[in-house]
């Protein structure tokens, strides 16, 4: 299975998130999420990051219980989704020791 369209950005750092999400970083600098069939289901990229060393995600859960909903702040056909992107806020380290914190609501969506 090719994760990457392109051949020249290779993949970094390769996890599992919350039982539900495979976690890709790419020499690129971008981040991606897929399913377990291999379809993406969020990206973080455009965030002028080199390439991706190491991705930490919260174990702390959130007061409302459950990982911040990503969608919570959209309306209309996002509501329509029967299971939206969720996942915890995580910190990402890249090649030139650049650290930085990401919300889960910054994701873009692929509908």
């Amino acid at each position: 299975m090719t994760l990457n369209q392109n051949p020249e950005h290779g993949i970094n750092v390769l996890m599992t998130v919350d039982d539900k999400y495979l976690v890709v970083g790419n020499t690129n600098g971008f981040i991606r999420f897929y399913d377990f069939d291999f379809k993406v289901v969020s990206w973080f990229e455009d965030l002028k990051l080199n390439t991706i060393k190491s991705i930490s995600f919260s174990k702390t859960k959130p007061i409302y219980a459950d990982p911040k909903n990503a969608d919570s702040e959209y309306d209309g056909a996002q509501k329509d989704k029967q299971d939206p992107f969720r996942c915890s806020d995580f910190i990402v380290a890249d090649s030139n020791a650049m650290i930085v914190q990401l919300k889960a609501t910054i994701f873009e969506d692929i509908d």
